[in-house]
């Protein structure tokens, strides 16, 4: 019989690596819950509030014959920039919650949830801080789970090497530099494949047991030159912008900057970690980032 796992944001970067890297390594059926699926678990008869998790409500009877069967349910839901209209409370932590309730209410006994490198109750930086309060209400759900705290996760369309990218693109001759803050706190890449086999070693090998995991790649690398590798291969120049330019676009006009507030926080904050416990943990040694670059093509 194939495995099985349930996927909470699976139409995002990582999601749609992990369905291809899923396809490739196992035998698998993926269960996809949809936005429309878990938006009524935020409002109404459904949602995840004291004395309102009714068995006989439909929405959750809908939610659960999607997932049910399911060996875990891996929840990717929790990026975007915070605003006054959407707080991290809503994007981060409220989906973690939806993930184990709905967890209990299927059966599934394991939640695998990607938090972010640096996630701390003391962090300065409100979506890392959202990020832990969200590991602390899986941890808190009584059921087994795998946390990952990923560093960059890149590949082929990530986010860093998309924005060089479109610089490149109806520019004719000599494409037009891409503004990017001149920061040398250090990054860790891991690759979007390595980062999807760890998620599903979590999802359909790991032992029973409650573990957190930094999802980072071998290479150190300062985060303007890792651009700045990334613009040699994609044959684009850079422009270097100083901290306090980055965050007047990111307050002025937050659709267009490159950079949201919490991106720069994230940037200068210069998370890293030992890559060794993942190793020990999933037997995956992931690739270095830094090599493909050198070589001058994207990873």
């Amino acid at each position: 019989m194939a495995a099985k796992i349930a996927i909470m944001g699976a139409g995002g970067y990582i999601g749609r690596n992990l369905r291809r890297v899923a396809s490739e390594l196992y035998d698998v059926e993926i269960a996809v819950l949809s936005r429309d699926d878990i938006i009524p678990f935020y409002f109404g008869d459904a949602a995840v509030d004291r004395g309102s998790r009714r068995d006989d409500n439909e929405n959750l009877r809908a939610a659960v014959d999607v997932i049910r069967g399911s060996d875990a349910l891996v929840n990717l839901v929790g990026s975007g920039r915070q605003s006054a209209m959407e707080p991290f409370s809503d994007s981060i932590t409220t989906p973690a919650s939806i993930a184990a309730f709905l967890c209990r209410h299927a059966g599934i006994p394991r939640v695998v949830y990607v938090s972010g490198l640096g996630a701390s109750a003391r962090s300065p930086i409100a979506y890392m801080a959202s990020k832990y309060a969200a590991e602390m209400s899986v941890g808190a759900s009584g059921l087994d789970y795998v946390i990952f705290r990923p560093s960059y996760v890149v590949g082929r369309g990530d986010h860093l090497a998309s924005y060089v990218l479109s610089h490149a693109r109806g520019t004719g001759i000599r494409p037009a530099p891409a503004d990017v803050y001149e920061c040398y706190a250090r990054m860790q890449p891991i690759h979007v494949d390595d980062a999807a086999a760890a998620i599903l070693w979590g999802a359909l090998e790991a032992p029973p047991a409650r573990m957190t995991l930094d999802l980072v790649g071998p290479d150190r690398i300062p985060f303007y030159e890792y651009v700045s590798m990334v613009s040699r291969a994609c044959r684009v120049p850079l422009n270097p912008i100083t901290l306090e330019q980055a965050y007047a676009q990111a307050l002025g006009d937050p659709e267009h900057a490159a950079f949201g507030v919490d991106d720069l926080g994230i940037i200068t904050g210069g998370y890293t970690a030992n890559p060794r416990k993942l190793v020990r943990a999933t037997g995956i040694s992931p690739r270095s980032i830094v090599s493909a670059l050198e070589a001058g093509r994207l990873p």
